[in-house]
């Protein structure tokens, strides 16, 4: 384990025991760090190099964000501004991946959980970067992110792999949410795999073990 700087985020990262077969970058929820995901990165894919991003912005003791949100009663409120830069901040950091590892950006998948998985959609909406799968688990999709791709639809699109998780039970975010996700997904074209799974809001093992295979084909 190795603490490392990406374009201008800190991260941890594990190497695999041989030459890695690609890489998984995480990118953790709001109010949590890059610790908190690094360990889901060998279950997934022992074989590759695995690097959990920071967040940028700082809520608290070891607590970062890629936007601030808030839950009012008719949904979470986002900050779109702080939400835009944190895309174009892992873009940065992605490519800068790619150049300190040496491995493509067709070679590099991304894990997003709750906030994460946000900010994992949008990359898959709206970033001209060609990585290879996206993972989305507890999230949703922002407004803008969905306009974004209804106005300016990339020609890549129908390439992009993504499986989109989500809780049946989940009280954070609801799982209509999830839904919407998919519609938006589907709507651009975009190669979905999608799936419910009987808990709240967390990455249970059904779905890790559904991760590794597909991540795996």
């Amino acid at each position: 384990m190795q603490r490392q700087r990406f374009g201008t985020l800190s991260a941890m990262t594990l190497a695999p025991a041989g030459k890695p077969n690609g890489a998984l970058v995480l990118l953790h929820g709001v109010g949590s760090n890059e610790q908190n995901m690094l360990e889901l990165g060998p279950v997934l894919a022992e074989d590759r190099m695995i690097i959990s991003l920071r967040a940028p912005l700082i809520l608290g003791a070891n607590a970062f964000a890629w936007f601030h949100v808030q839950f009012s009663q008719n949904g979470p409120v986002h900050n779109w501004p702080e939400a835009q830069n944190s895309l174009k901040v892992i873009e940065d950091s992605l490519q800068d991946i790619s150049k300190q590892t040496g491995i493509p950006l067709e070679k590099i998948s991304v894990f997003g959980f709750s906030q994460g998985a946000i900010m994992t959609v949008g990359l898959a909406l709206q970033s001209k970067l060609t990585l290879e799968k996206y993972i989305a688990a507890s999230g949703r999709t922002l407004p803008e992110f969905a306009k974004s791709s209804e106005k300016s639809p990339l020609a890549s699109y129908s390439q992009r792999k993504i499986f989109v998780a989500h809780g049946e039970f989940d009280s954070k975010l609801p799982v209509s949410l999830a839904k919407n996700t998919e519609k938006v997904l589907r709507a651009a074209k975009l190669d979905v795999k999608y799936k419910e799974y009987k808990v709240d809001h967390s990455v249970p093992q059904e779905l890790i073990s559904d991760a590794k295979k597909w991540l795996a084909n």
